[in-house]
């Protein structure tokens, strides 16, 4: 590489510097003659002009983080499960459906058949009287379920097929439900699961 004794400057860096004080000479001497053509016309017209500024840019409002779309026919698969094989489940998107028989609370804890609703878009599990949904029996938030299990104690009374019995534990009660067979049963457990497995990590 050639050497530039005595404080020389590169021929390029100093050509450089040479277009850099042009360009800024020629930037005042445009900003001069703006401002005297403003002058010029304030004085042709008698009246201030006021300088126009840019109007702000508006940002769009921020949207609020959503909760993360969980593809569960994606995440049964992972776990091992093959929802179309099993007729008694409807899994579809964020949303899983099926009839279960439900333990009753009060009276003689009467077992009824249920249709249950699992939704993660709306964050929720809710059980209606038909396949319809026309009428929401209960709803339960996810929120509030803490545990899915099998009922391996068989505390459930008089379960139709303890084999097939399985409780959800929320904060307000111990649900008690009996799927129509074990592929059906460990899908809905896996499913609800995902519910209970983020309020431990929230």
């Amino acid at each position: 590489m050639e050497a530039y004794s005595d404080g020389a400057l590169h021929p390029d860096i100093a050509r450089l510097e040479r277009l850099l004080q042009e360009a800024i000479a020629e930037r005042n001497r445009l900003l001069k003659a703006r401002e005297e053509r403003r002058r010029s016309t304030e004085a042709s017209s008698g009246s201030t002009v006021p300088a126009t500024e840019a109007p702000p840019i508006s940002m769009p409002p921020a949207c609020p983080p959503g909760p993360p779309v969980l593809d569960l026919q994606q995440h049964l698969e992972c776990w091992g499960h093959i929802p179309e094989n099993c007729p008694h489940v409807q899994v579809s998107g964020a949303c899983c459906r099926g009839f279960l028989v439900k333990m009753g609370r009060r009276g003689f804890k009467v077992w009824r058949k249920r249709w249950f609703c699992f939704d993660w878009q709306a964050r929720r599990l809710a059980y209606y009287s038909d396949k319809e949904e026309s009428k929401v029996r209960c709803t339960i938030e996810f929120e509030d379920i803490e545990a899915v299990y099998f009922d391996h104690q068989r505390r459930a009374f008089k379960s139709p097929n303890r084999c097939l019995t399985f409780c959800i534990q929320t904060h307000k009660r111990l649900f008690y439900l009996v799927a129509p067979s074990h592929d059906a049963m460990h899908i809905w457990m896996d499913v609800i699961a995902t519910a209970a497995d983020e309020n431990r990590t929230a």
